[in-house]
């Protein structure tokens, strides 16, 4: 789970460089890259510093789902953490 805050141009950057040391480390040990980027406080859409074009085109440009997310609301929490073992488990699957 690779999280970013909308409202933080700075986080996304970072998600970046984080996802860049994965996909490095994916390389030495020859398995699949399941990660997921989680968008944080989506509810703050007026304010973002992120747009939502560009969550989508940093995940598509990576294969990575995206999913956009909100304490506050109380938005896609519990989907996010479930699908982030949704993907472990079809990486385990793969391996067995």
């Amino acid at each position: 789970m690779l999280t970013f805050s909308y409202a933080s141009s700075r986080s996304l950057d970072h998600a970046r460089q984080i996802f860049n040391r994965l996909y490095k480390m994916r390389l030495t040990c020859g398995r699949p890259l399941r990660v997921i980027l989680v968008g944080t406080k989506a509810d703050l859409k007026r304010r973002n510093k992120v747009t939502s074009e560009t969550a989508i085109a940093f995940a598509k440009e990576r294969g990575l789902v995206l999913i956009d997310t909100s304490s506050k609301c109380h938005l896609n929490i519990s989907e996010a953490f479930e699908l982030c073992a949704y993907q472990h488990l079809i990486s385990a699957e793969l391996f067995e």
